[in-house]
């Protein structure tokens, strides 16, 4: 009996060593799902966070540059260059056209609707600003150096702005309503600053008569927008 119970002893002992073996299986593979769930879960989170920063990444204002060009490949040097589409815009502030050395200045003016622009007279001689075209019509009379005399702008459209004491003096005002526009540089060059993603319509004007319009989706490192002006 002593020895059989020796070896029950031993076969127990045998037999709870098996058990506690036995038993560690699936303490071991529930630690490793715990650990795989936390790993997953990780990397779930590494994965939306990724795509969040890319979702405003996407949405970021971008600026739009590129360069407008005339019919004969020239550049387009104080075109009009602005985006149709998006909120409408409001009217600016201190919009001015300057009359320096029997000149305006600037040559070409973008504004909004509702937007005042003042002429201030900064010459040694009398000026009489008075424009024409589809915008606005007026006459601002003669007035000196050191005064300033203003107009506001409702309509869209083109105004040509002449003094009736100098013939060679002329300027331009491009009014439209946009919140994204810009008079292109010397060498044609452009920049529309902050504009949100989407689709909008470029279009351009020149003093010339040419002009351009087409389709542009503005997204984050898009193409640069080479325009070919045509004439009309």
């Amino acid at each position: 009996m002593e020895g059989f119970s020796n070896r029950t002893g031993k076969g127990d002992s045998c037999f709870r060593r098996q058990g506690s073996d036995a038993s560690a299986v699936p303490e071991i593979r529930t630690s490793r799902t715990k650990q795989s769930i936390r790993v997953f879960g990780r990397f779930h989170l590494l994965s939306l966070f990724l795509l969040s920063a890319a979702m405003v990444r996407a949405e970021e204002p971008v600026s739009v540059q590129g360069t407008v060009r005339l019919t004969n490949g020239a550049p387009a040097r104080f075109a009009a260059v602005w985006l149709e589409g998006g909120p409408p815009a409001t009217p600016l502030k201190n919009a001015r056209i300057d009359q320096r050395e029997k000149t305006f200045v600037p040559h070409v003016l973008f504004v909004t609707p509702g937007t005042r622009v003042e002429f201030p007279n900064s010459d040694t001689v009398f000026h009489n600003v008075f424009a024409f075209f589809e915008a606005k019509r007026f006459d601002l009379g003669l007035y000196p150096r050191g005064t300033s005399r203003g107009e506001t702008f409702q309509k869209p459209g083109i105004v040509a702005v002449l003094c009736n004491i100098h013939p060679k003096m002329s300027a331009f005002i491009v009014v439209a309503d946009s919140r994204y526009h810009d008079v292109a540089a010397e060498n044609g060059r452009f920049a529309l600053a902050s504009v949100p993603p989407g689709k909008y319509v470029l279009r351009a004007w020149h003093e010339s008569g040419a002009v351009v319009r087409q389709s542009l989706t503005v997204t984050a490192g898009m193409p640069t927008p080479d325009l070919q002006l045509r004439n009309r």
